[in-house]
């Protein structure tokens, strides 16, 4: 009698994680290889955010008041706790924090395909957004590459229906930064059955509530002191001024500052600096794609990225505050490599090769986090040649290269 053979699935899924965690480190350490730090360069003397969160790691906690970077204790925190110089800390917190999310968007890729294939797909358009793991290593001081570890990793806990965790995981996010919330209301977009399901709004309402009563105890705990003169005659001018030679920071003022003359000076360049900068041509295409073939996902995701979109009223930067839309776009894209797979009959694996050459486009110039705009239709010319080639060669090479796998893909 012949025996059956089992696979332990505990066994499996640590084989799974060991490899996930084992690519992102290969990508994370290439891309760091060949990033400047922002400590190196010129600029680095201006009084922007860095100053800031490097003070906070050297003081003792609680005893800056300079909103909204005040509140945003956790990074410069963990930099406090780490036994290295401040400096050090940050660059191996943001070397950490870029590695982990790699390793989670392939999970995530592999758990809505169930392959190999689509993961590491997933993993390289995280890999080669502009201002996305590039820029999380040249400002390893910012908190910008932590929030979005936070909103994947809370995304790929809301998929796999762990909900305490989420809460937790939320909860110690908005230490980071504020916008760590933008993952909560995907909580209840996509576990709602009709547009008011009153029974996983609670459930939504229960696992934001501890993330909010963290987000209220540290601005009670620690005040923001802006409008003091005397404390802010204290500081020199890189830790008081919040923007635009500014010390002031309020809602209401950030906007009429910021977001209102920003609304009113949208031409083609604002646009592309909004879309194709921040998450380049192939992302939004495939994206696009999954938008046509499954509009219902699209507008369960629609919450984070409308969020995402919202700060650009409340604060001055632009590409490396919307990338915290890139989970759900490459979510999304999941669906658009599936429908083009199974058109073209063609395996996910396809797609590598092209993100592949984006990726190489970053490596580039160590001082720049963004892709080249031409660079953007580089994928896009690899994979058409590719398709190219599949029509002329004998039909025998191209069963070497294989026809699609469903990849558990069903039509929704």
């Amino acid at each position: 009698m012949g025996t059956v053979t089992t696979t332990r699935p505990g066994a499996e899924a640590r084989v799974l994680a060991l490899t996930s965690l084992a690519i992102s480190l290969a990508f994370t350490t290439v891309l760091g290889l060949r990033t400047a730090s922002i400590a190196k360069d010129p600029c680095f003397v201006r009084p922007w955010d860095h100053h800031k969160y490097l003070h906070m790691a050297q003081a003792p906690l609680g005893t800056f008041h300079v909103a909204p970077f005040c509140w945003r204790v956790g990074v410069p925190l963990l930099a406090k706790l780490l036994p290295l110089c401040a400096h050090v800390a940050f660059a191996a917190l943001s070397f950490v924090t870029v590695w982990l999310t790699g390793a989670l968007f392939f999970a995530i890729g592999r758990r809505r395909g169930s392959s190999n294939e689509l993961g590491l797909v997933v993993m390289l358009l995280y890999f080669t957004l502009s201002y996305g793991a590039k820029t999380g290593l040249r400002w390893s001081y910012s908190p910008d590459a932590a929030v979005l570890l936070v909103v994947v990793l809370g995304l790929y806990l809301l998929l796999t229906r762990r909900d305490l965790l989420f809460a937790a995981v939320l909860a110690l996010g908005v230490l980071f930064k504020e916008s760590a919330l933008f993952i909560a209301p995907l909580h209840y977009s996509l576990r709602a059955r009709r547009l008011l399901d009153l029974r996983a709004l609670a459930a939504a309402a229960a696992a934001a509530a501890p993330a909010l009563l963290m987000l209220v105890a540290v601005r009670l705990l620690i005040p923001a002191l802006n409008h003091d003169p005397t404390y802010v005659s204290g500081l020199p001018p890189e830790l008081s001024l919040v923007h635009r030679g500014q010390t002031s920071y309020g809602y209401l003022a950030v906007l009429h500052d910021i977001g209102l003359p920003r609304l009113r000076s949208i031409g083609l360049d604002s646009l592309i600096a909004f879309t194709l900068r921040p998450f380049g041509a192939s992302l939004l295409l495939l994206a696009g794609v999954g938008l046509v073939r499954w509009p219902a996902l699209a507008l369960r995701l629609g919450p984070l990225v409308a969020l995402s979109y919202l700060q650009l009223l409340f604060a001055t930067d632009t590409e490396r505050l919307l990338v915290l839309a890139a989970p759900a776009l490459i979510f999304l894209a999941t669906t658009g490599v599936q429908s083009v797979s199974r058109s073209l009959y063609l395996s996910p694996v396809s797609f590598a090769p092209p993100l592949l050459g984006l990726f190489a486009a970053l490596l580039l110039e160590p001082h720049t986090v963004a892709v080249p705009g031409w660079w953007h239709l580089l994928p896009l010319i690899i994979f058409g040649g590719f398709l190219l080639l599949r029509r002329v060669v004998p039909p025998g090479l191209v069963r070497i290269i294989g026809p699609a796998d469903s990849g558990g893909y069903t039509p929704r």
